[in-house]
């Protein structure tokens, strides 16, 4: 019967976020979908992280996403990529940037 309670999570509110910006940075992010800017507290119980990653010298973004629960179990509920064009990102690794610092 809990199972039923709690809300459906993918990973589709985060990779919105990154197709909505004008700008990538190559990186790893994290954070939790109960921030009141995302999904609010209905979801504190989940994580979310996303990899950006140049896959073409063209500004052209590969964006993973991974829903997992924020109880340290391994689980993942939800893994979706998507490849996003962002012509106004600065150089990332194959157009000689450095990317995100600790990537």
């Amino acid at each position: 019967m809990r199972r039923l309670q709690r809300p459906t999570v993918d990973a589709s509110p985060v990779l919105a976020r990154y197709a909505a910006t004008n700008r990538l940075v190559e990186g790893t992010y994290q954070g939790s979908l109960g921030d009141p800017d995302l999904l609010g507290k209905e979801y504190r119980d989940y994580n979310w992280m996303a990899e950006v990653v140049e896959v073409a010298s063209n500004h052209l973004f590969s964006v993973r996403c991974v829903i997992t629960p924020s109880s340290g179990r391994r689980e993942i509920i939800s893994d979706l990529t998507t490849v996003l064009y962002k012509p106004q990102s600065p150089p990332g690794s194959l157009d000689g940037g450095i990317g995100m610092q600790g990537r």
